[in-house]
This record gives C-alpha cells, structure tokens and sequence, in this order.
C-alpha cells in the first residue's frame, strides 16, 4: 500500500516512469531498513516523503552529469492502456499536452509541495516535517509554487484562471488506476494560505537575487512589524522593542527589499539580499552574499567580487537584530538624531534560535513603510533566493583576486610592540562555506610572549604562566569576513559593543581608516576597502607604541610549518576585559623596556 501511494507522489514529481520506479524501490528499501527508528507513527507519510526527496536530489544530481532526452508530455500518464483511453475522451491532446508542459516547467520542490497538498491532504505542518522546513515556510512555498504554475500555464496557452482545473486534470493523469483517477478532488479551499504566508511567498517572488542574513523562531506565526504604527504585532506573543536605521548606497535608496538571514542564529554569520524596484514596478537584482561569494547585479551583468557591501557614505551597516544600546551608540558616533534607546518607535528582533529569515520592505528614499516578515527556516540557504537566481542570459564577470576566489587564506603579521617584535601567521576564510575547511586562527610572536586563538580556545602563553581565554578572543577588532559584513564594519561594530568611541576618514583610492580611543588609548586601522582586509593597525597604549603590517597570501603552500593551526593548551578561561591589543599594551611591562 505505501509503494502504490508513494509511486504516484513521486511521478508527480519527475514525470517519467524509469526515474519513479528507482526512486520509490530505494525509498521502500531504507524504509524498511530503518523503520524502527519512527518514533512517531502519525508522521509515517511526511516521514516517507522526506526520504524518497532525498533519494530524487541525488538521482538528479547524477542525471545533471549526463543530461537525458527530455520528456515528451504525451509520456504522462501511462499507467494502464483503459486509463489513458478514459482520460482521451474527457480531455483534449492538446490540453492535456499542455498542462503536462506546464507541470515540466516548475521546480520539483513546486511540484512535491502541490502533490502532497492537493492530492494526499497533508496538512501545512506534515509538508513542513516532510521538506524539513516550518509550517509558516511550507505555505510560502505552497504559494510560490502555485503562482508559478499559473505562469506555466500562460505560456503554455492556458488561462491563469484554469489553474483549480489543471491541478484537478493533472492529479487524474497521474493517479495510479481508474479509481484513484476518479476520486482526486481539489477545492478552491484546499488552495488557500495564509495572508501573512502570501504577502511573505508574494514578495519573495519580485526578487532574483539576494544579500546577505536571517531568521526568528516564532512558534505562534509570522512577526508583523508596521513602520508606521511604530509597534510589533506578534501572533500570540508578546513583542520585543527595537530601533532599526538600515544605512545602504545611495544608490539602494530606492524602493525594494532587504532580505537578512541568521543560518546560526543571530550572533553567527549573516547573508544578505538586496532587490530594487523600477518605476515600472519590475525587480531589479543588486546584491546578493551568500555562503558562496559576494555577488552585484546591474542589468544583464553580475560580477562576483572580493569585498562585502559596505555604505558608500561610510556608515556603520546596520542589522535587525541589533539592539537599543548598540544602536544608540552608534547613532551617537554617527551623529544621528535618532530617539533614545528607551524611546525607540520600532522593535528589536532578538532571538537565540537558528535560521531567522527578516523580510523588510522600502517603499522609496528614506521611508521603511510596509512590513516586516520573520520566520524560522533552517535551509534557506538552499532555497532559489540564496542561490543563483539571475537569468541564465546573465553575463557573468569575476573580479575576485586568487585568495578570494580560493574562499580563504593565510596571512602573516610582522611589526613591534613597543620594544618587542611582533610577528605572527593566521588563516581566515573569506566566505561561510569556507569555515569548515578552512576555520579561521591565529597566532603571534610578541616578544617572549606567545599569543594562541584556534577552535578549542585561546591562551596567552609566557615562560612563568598561561592564561586562558575562549576561542575568538584574539580575532576581536579584526575583520571576520565568514561573518557576512565587511571588515570596515566589523572593526566598528566590535568598537561599539564594548562602548568604544570611534572615528572614520576616507583616504585616497580604496582606502580607509577607522581610528578607536578605548580609555585614552589609540588604535589605527589602515582598510583596503576593494580587497577587504586590514593593511596596517598603529597602536598607541601609554608609553607603548606599535605597528602591525598585514600580508595576505594569494598563493598558499599548505605543506609550510608555520602554516599549522596551533592548539590552545586547555585551562580554566576568564574574560578579556577590553580589546585585547590594548590589554596587552598596558598589562605587560616587557614591551616597555
């Protein structure tokens, strides 16, 4: 019985009968092999359908190695001869070879979401347990794919309108017998979503391309924030308060959309989408970082670039999930008239959970009208929107250089503090899909002292003690580019968090340079903007002066000793009170000799 009802959901799904019989003995096969692991009879089919999914993704993975002939729509439907001769006199050729086009011309995660919804009944939460996504996710998606079967439809000479009965007539071509063919029944009610799901689903839809960042955990529905109201409305919760000036190009200043997602929740890495709208109301792709690269669009030409977005007028970029303090402070060193913290009209999304995917919308210049949508979805980063969604007549331009291309690279830092030299080696990675392969560390040489940040922790190491710090320490006031925002903008966003005043001053060609005063102390960054890395960082801490000169290698040699990550020796940790270059200026008294 599971075969029969699983083989007609996959050949809705692939349309060609060799693939489904694979598809379905493999997933009938780990089925039976695993089945002792349900926990939760009632979630059998979402559990099942997971599983043929799964087994579909890699057979078109194979099959995109060696293309096949495409399938012909008159090869729909061919379960029994009595069947097809039935279905002929109900439907004409032609329209049943058009609505099989149609149906051809979605995506497979379209056509999964309108089978189990349509023809096996799954409620919203059984396709969200099925596509590993939340219930407020599966509906968008069940709208999406709706709107994008009504396209196909158009183009294939059908009424937008017709759309209730193609999913009735496709649902009958491929049933598995006469009977089933007769009792398939869609209502206009089985179509239905959400308004908040359509209005999420609906603008997802005007844009190509994306940004970098999101998602909340909102297990009663969808954040609404109105702009204009001033209040977050939270379906069956209570809302959080924020203040939320988002700084972009002028350029960006347009109206459009701004798409932020947290895969890791909101202190991990952030990707980005940016879409502008023409006056003609079309959608134009400007930005897109995600966990790959960092991509611009203008018009048919997208370039692939070395550096994450940054404002052109130098502004710190902002993020929805920053919040009162943080926002304050960095309107007090903008000089913004902004409300206090206490005062703010808008909301601070805070959440610790993993996949916030924040939506907000521009209406023009200067104006945050409309709604702000957050949800929770995991896998994002796998939907079309985080991936490469321009036209394939795009002409593509990469200007990164061989270590951004790369993803990731050592660096070697050389310098003195005070009367110590200085000089150390890291490794960073440029992009999120990178920090598995490539984890980011450190180590310096100052004096007789060694410094160590790696993935199992940090430590300051002398010949009479070791102290001991977490892991990430050491990397705080350098660019993170893996993070999702640019080393301009992660240097003073480090600053702020601790309270530390700051100043920013454009320099000749790409440059830049931010100059931090934690506590009377100075510190210096030297940013190349293009390249996004720090060049050079003076250090001025009571008597102790310094200077550390940044090399970073567009050829690697992974084979060279000095280019090992270290380990941290294990310890107790305590807590580095402030930046800790100008700890480490002021607490050690060899480096003013």
């Amino acid at each position: 019985m599971a075969s029969v009802r699983l083989r007609a959901h996959v050949y809705r799904l692939t349309l060609r009968e060799d693939i489904t019989a694979d598809v379905v003995q493999e997933s009938v096969m780990e089925m039976i092999s695993i089945l002792g692991r349900l926990n939760r009879p009632d979630r059998f089919w979402p559990w099942l359908y997971g599983i043929a999914l799964n087994k579909l993704r890699r057979h078109r993975r194979d099959e995109s190695r060696h293309r096949t002939a495409p399938l012909e729509p008159a090869a729909c439907g061919g379960a029994a001869p009595d069947k097809q001769q039935a279905l002929e006199r109900l439907l004409a050729e032609e329209l049943r070879q058009a609505i099989a086009a149609a149906m051809k011309g979605i995506k497979d995660r379209h056509r999964a979401v309108l089978s189990m919804r349509c023809y096996d009944g799954m409620s919203f939460a059984e396709i969200a347990s099925a596509l590993g996504c939340s219930e407020f996710g599966a509906q968008m998606l069940f709208y999406r794919a709706k709107k994008s079967l009504a396209r196909q439809l158009g183009k294939n000479g059908l009424s937008k309108a017709t759309l209730l009965t193609a999913l009735i007539i496709f649902g009958k071509m491929t049933a598995p017998d006469e009977a089933a063919a007769a009792a398939i029944a869609v209502t206009a009610t089985t179509l239905k979503v959400a308004p908040a799901a359509a209005a999420a689903a609906l603008a997802a839809g005007k844009t190509a391309l994306l940004t970098t960042t999101t998602a909340a955990a909102v297990s009663a529905g969808a954040i609404v924030v109105n702009h204009n109201a001033g209040r977050a409305e939270v379906a069956g919760e209570a809302a959080t308060k924020y203040d939320l000036p988002i700084k972009t190009e002028t350029e960006q200043q347009t109206a459009g959309e701004y798409w932020y997602y947290f895969p890791q929740g909101t202190s991990g890495p952030v990707m980005m989408r940016q879409v502008r709208y023409t006056e003609q109301g079309e959608s134009l792709c400007r930005l897109l970082q995600n966990e790959h690269a960092n991509y611009t669009c203008d018009a048919a030409t997208v370039e692939i670039r070395n550096a994450r977005t940054f404002a052109q007028n130098l502004c710190v970029w902002r993020l929805p999930t920053d919040g009162p303090e943080l926002t304050a402070f960095l309107n007090r060193m903008e000089g913004h008239n902004w409300p206090r913290a206490d005062e703010s009209p808008h909301a601070w999304i805070n959440t610790p959970q993993k996949g916030l995917l924040v939506i907000a919308e521009r209406t023009g210049p200067g104006e945050m009208k409309g709604n702000w949508r957050v949800d929770r979805h995991e896998n994002m980063l796998h939907e079309e929107y985080f991936q490469f969604a321009w036209p394939a007549s795009s002409r593509i331009v990469d200007r990164r250089d061989a270590m951004h291309a790369r993803g990731w690279t050592h660096f070697e830092i050389t310098g003195h503090m005070g009367a110590a030299l200085v000089h150390g080696q890291g490794r960073v990675p440029f992009v999120y899909s990178a920090y598995r392969k490539a984890s980011p560390w450190l180590q310096i040489q100052v004096g007789a002292m060694r410094l160590v940040d790696a993935g199992g922790g940090a430590a300051i190491i002398t010949e009479t003690q070791t102290r001991h710090y977490d892991s990430g320490t050491f990397m705080i006031g350098l660019g993170r580019p893996w993070m999702g925002l640019h080393t301009i903008d992660t240097v003073r966003r480090d600053a702020a968090n601790a309270c530390i005043e700051f100043k920013t001053r454009r320099l000749p060609g790409s440059k830049a340079q931010v100059e931090i005063r934690p506590h009377g102390a100075q510190l210096v960054y030297t940013i190349d903007l293009e390249r996004d890395v720090i060049e050079e960082l003076a250090i001025t801490a009571g008597q102790v002066q310094g200077l550390l000169q940044f090399n970073w290698l567009h050829d690697v040699d992974t084979n060279q000793e000095q280019f090992v990550e270290p380990h941290a020796p294990a310890g107790t940790k305590q807590s580095m009170k402030g930046f800790w270059l100008i700890e480490l200026a002021e607490t050690q008294p060899a480096l003013k000799e």
